[in-house]
């Protein structure tokens, strides 16, 4: 898994060796983001707990079945994609916790990944992105695919 710590902001993950190699998608993800204030000052934890389901971030953490680790005082608890988005601007995340880690599956070897959107310009709300990583067996037949929309009703 690639962990990354929640307050990692938007322009790291577009720059981070370590991203690049493992989950280029993310930062693909990242070099979308169009405006310098949220690009500079925007961390990957505040994206997700955020929970916009036109942003990209979100996108790529479900597309890829990521997981976050919430912390609180009474200890911390690990959730998965699946479980940590509710609803619309709306996640799992208790009152009394924080969130403090990212983890993201590694890419393997003859996989690929992709992100897109469509917006009227440039840094604007997505009308529609699409999120995808395709994984090849050693025989070159389709051993994975994971997709994920967003920015859609």
């Amino acid at each position: 898994m690639l962990r990354i710590g929640a307050l990692t902001r938007h322009y790291v993950l577009r720059t981070n060796p370590e991203i690049l190699r493992h989950c280029p998608m993310l930062a693909d993800a990242a070099d979308l983001i169009g405006h310098a204030a949220i690009l500079t000052r925007g961390t990957i934890g505040g994206s997700l707990v955020h929970a916009d389901p036109a942003a990209e971030l979100p996108l790529v953490f479900a597309t890829l079945r990521g997981m976050v680790t919430l912390q609180s005082a009474q200890g911390s608890r690990i959730i998965d994609a699946r479980d940590f988005f509710l609803t619309y601007l709306t996640t799992s995340v208790e009152p009394d916790e924080i969130l403090t880690e990212v983890a993201l599956p590694i890419m393997l070897a003859r996989s690929g990944q992709a992100i897109e959107e469509f917006s009227m310009r440039r840094g604007d709300f997505a009308l529609v992105a699409a999120a995808a990583q395709v994984s090849l067996a050693a025989d070159a037949t389709l051993q994975g695919v994971r997709l994920g929309i967003g920015g859609v009703a």
